[in-house]
């Protein structure tokens, strides 16, 4: 591994960075649930050489139960703030390439990562449910895609308002 991504040892050469070894540090669980919330309410903190990114999150009041019980779940992976309801991560090299909109981020994200996605960022309103991401059409399609595929909900598509929106006989799938 190096600052631009693993290479092969042959390539490299005298005075190349490379990075030691570190071993996976999160479960299957505590890396839907942080990978959710990167795609609701947490996002990086990036440390200054680019590298072993932090996740914080933060919720408003009420929604202090929720975080809390995240924090919980997540355990000595991160450290929980009372007084602001946030928590931060210890630095997590499985992150450290994050981009929200690439499409092989999009594709790890299973049914705990889209329910924490949803509870963290997402809306109700009488017979409709929203996600709400300012994004290009065609990564709002992907995302829209991988719910399709895991949950079977079909929903619409909207760029110009940035949200995809289920109606109420797909929002019960979803």
């Amino acid at each position: 591994s190096t600052p631009n991504g693993d290479m092969a040892a042959e390539l490299l050469e005298e005075g190349d960075e490379v990075m030691t070894l570190q071993e996976k540090t999160l479960s299957d669980q505590s890396f839907q649930i942080l990978l959710g919330g990167l795609y609701g309410d947490s996002h990086l903190k990036v440390k200054s050489n680019g590298y072993f990114s932090m996740i914080q999150c933060q919720h408003g009041e009420n929604q202090t139960e929720y975080c809390k019980w995240k924090a919980k779940i997540l355990g000595t992976l991160v450290k929980y703030n009372d007084k602001y309801n946030t928590w931060y991560s210890k630095p997590l090299i499985e992150f450290d390439q994050f981009d929200q909109r690439n499409e092989n981020w999009i594709d790890q994200l299973d049914l705990l990562s889209i329910a924490i996605m949803y509870m963290d960022d997402g809306s109700f309103n009488n017979d409709k449910c929203f996600i709400y991401k300012k994004w290009k059409e065609n990564e709002l399609t992907f995302l829209h895609n991988k719910i399709e595929a895991l949950t079977g909900a079909k929903g619409s598509i909207s760029e110009r308002w940035g949200r995809i929106t289920y109606c109420t006989a797909q929002m019960r799938k979803f």
